[in-house]
């Protein structure tokens, strides 16, 4: 009925605010963590590859963007960003150590590939239960993460990187 589209579509927008919230919270968090608002708009920048993957998961599955889609979406943002945040901290050790920026992102994509690649894996394998069988309320949900997570972590790997070579090259020029 209409009153139900109504309260439905304003229960939605609520989330969608508390999202930019929260988006809003971590940013502030990870600029006090890195003391840069470079580092942490770079690591916020996997959000929104693991939003296309969500999105495009949704869709070849044929799923709606309901509750249980947003709270996968939601779920998969803190695992991309984790990863993000462990490749960068992993970037900055390498070049308090003396390492060039270039030779860090490289040495960080080669040591972090195996535990990214990992985490994504098991998480994936997990899901694929729900997705196949756990009927109209996993489900999308479950397909929003696993093409969502598959995407931004090959993005996350690639794009990120190349990313913050761009922002930090200047920086890391030594005379």
């Amino acid at each position: 009925s209409e009153g139900e589209e109504k309260e439905r579509t304003k229960a939605f927008n609520q989330l969608i605010v508390i999202f930019i919230l929260i988006i809003g919270a971590l940013l502030f968090m990870l600029t006090v963590q890195f003391k840069s608002i470079k580092r942490a708009l770079t690591i916020l920048f996997s959000v929104p590859l693991a939003i296309i993957g969500a999105v495009l998961g949704l869709y070849f599955s044929g799923n709606s963007f309901g509750f249980m889609a947003f709270l996968g979406v939601v779920s998969l943002a803190g695992i991309v960003i984790k990863n993000a945040v462990v490749w960068v901290e992993f970037v900055d050790r390498a070049q308090e150590r003396g390492e060039p920026l270039g030779e860090a992102i490289v040495d960080a994509g080669i040591k972090r590939f195996r535990p990214i690649i990992l985490t994504a894996a098991t998480t994936i394998g997990g899901l694929v239960p729900l997705a196949l069988f756990g009927g109209v309320l996993w489900e999308g949900m479950a397909w929003a993460m696993i093409v969502g997570l598959a995407l931004a972590t090959v993005l996350t790997l690639y794009v990120i990187p190349v990313l913050y070579y761009l922002l930090f090259r200047r920086s890391s020029l030594r005379p």
